[in-house]
């Protein structure tokens, strides 16, 4: 070889040289080994409502919560504990059925169906309100909290509430019938020249607001009433009367209270759009106290003076109420069950009972006395549950609730009851 044709190639020899050895230097990798992907052994329960704790049996799951993503047919899940063979998740509230699966950044495990099952719907709940007086003053409680009633209320009888709205029938410091509603004071209006009166019973129907009560003709004579939102509604009677207790159905509205002549005794009458229906014939004293329609038929509860059968009437018939002895008794409520019984509280011999369907019932195990009093003044209902508002001589005054006696914290009388 030529001297020049040496120097021409010897830019090829380094490269092959340097090649050469760059692959003697390098040293030969390992490739790292892929982690295993999660799977799922089991799921436990298989069925639930929302909110179910479920555990997942697997393996090659993370041990941070976070980096498992559990679905349920598709809805993620909260995850609450993890290890490598375990997870505990929330059954999703969005969720359906359908198969669970785990996630990890390894990949994806599916496992078996959860089925959602139907949860059943909450109980009832039950709000009970009292009106009455407290040691502190005029007052209604709800669920045993007192609200005291504003200071111009010097009188409640009646407690009805709609919604979230509480009305109370009573009388001002006039001396007036008024009706508050969420504490805020409705007047009535009287009979012209009338001076003075009271609310006695209120029921709200479709809005409309109807009170009943009277009003006096110079404090001497009074005269029944019913209003409907605050207008006097015509009501046919003798001379005078009050009204103790209101019912509307549909548009029929019923009034029970009493009437009579100027000299002589009160009869027991119910109105219906304002015509009355006589109950007793006035030989005596009677009153109707309490009204209320179910089926079409209007129930009355009452009381008569003397030695005559125990009653209440239905549509104006009377039914008879046992008792064993048929002095000293009156009956100051009523209400019928969505099953049909014929619930009437009332006193007999200053002890505290109740009739149903005419078989009375003891209250309390009081035995009666020259200083015993007691009484169940009114009634109401909702589903099986009867409650009563009255006192218990040993006990306070308060509520039954199926029998059982709660004590109002303060009470010292009450007049009405109203559940929903």
């Amino acid at each position: 070889m030529k001297t020049n044709e040496r120097f021409l190639n010897w830019p090829i020899l380094l490269l092959l040289l340097l090649s050469a050895a760059c692959k003697k230097s390098t040293p030969s990798v390992t490739p790292k080994p892929v982690p295993p992907a999660p799977s799922i052994a089991s799921v436990s329960p298989l069925s639930g409502t929302a909110g179910t704790v479920v555990t997942i049996n697997g393996s090659n799951f993370k041990t941070t919560a976070s980096s498992n993503t559990v679905q349920f047919n598709g809805i993620g899940a909260t995850v609450q504990t993890a290890t490598a063979t375990m997870l505990t998740v929330l059954a999703p509230a969005s969720g359906t059925t359908g198969a669970v699966t785990v996630t990890t950044g390894d990949g994806t495990a599916t496992g078996p169906v959860f089925t959602y099952t139907v949860s059943p719907p909450p109980p009832p709940t039950t709000d009970v309100y009292v009106v009455g007086t407290s040691n502190a003053g005029l007052c209604y409680w709800k669920n045993g909290v007192k609200t005291d009633m504003p200071g111009d209320c010097v009188a409640v009888r009646g407690i009805f509430v709609d919604g979230a709205d509480v009305y109370v029938a009573g009388a001002d410091n006039a001396n007036a019938p008024k009706y508050w509603k969420n504490g805020v004071g409705v007047g009535l209006p009287m009979t012209a020249g009338h001076n003075g009166g009271i609310a006695s019973s209120v029921f709200v129907s479709g809005g409309d607001v109807y009170v009943s009560g009277w009003d006096m003709n110079n404090g001497s004579y009074p005269a029944p009433r019913c209003w409907k939102n605050g207008v006097a509604l015509n009501m046919t009677f003798s001379v005078l009367g009050v009204a103790h207790s209101v019912y509307v159905d549909g548009s029929d509205v019923y009034v029970a209270g009493s009437q009579g002549p100027a000299n002589g005794n009160f009869i027991a009458t119910y109105w219906k759009n304002g015509t009355p229906t006589t109950l007793t014939d006035g030989s005596t004293v009677a009153e109707a106290t309490g009204v209320v329609v179910a089926g079409g038929a209007a129930y009355i509860s009452g009381y008569i003076q003397g030695a005559q059968p125990r009653v209440y009437w239905k549509n104006g018939v009377a039914v008879p109420l046992a008792t064993p002895n048929l002095f000293d008794c009156s009956e100051w409520g009523i209400y019928v069950s969505p099953a049909g019984d014929v619930y009437v509280a009332g006193i007999l011999q200053n002890l505290a009972k109740y009739w149903k369907n005419g078989a009375m019932v003891d209250l309390t195990s009081t035995v009666a006395g020259q200083s015993v009093y007691e009484s169940a003044i009114a009634i109401t209902g909702k589903g099986t549950d009867i409650y009563i508002a009255g006192n218990a001589y040993s006990q306070g005054v308060g509520y039954w609730k199926n029998g059982t006696f709660t004590a109002l914290p303060g009470a010292s009388q009450v007049n009405g009851i109203f559940v929903k």
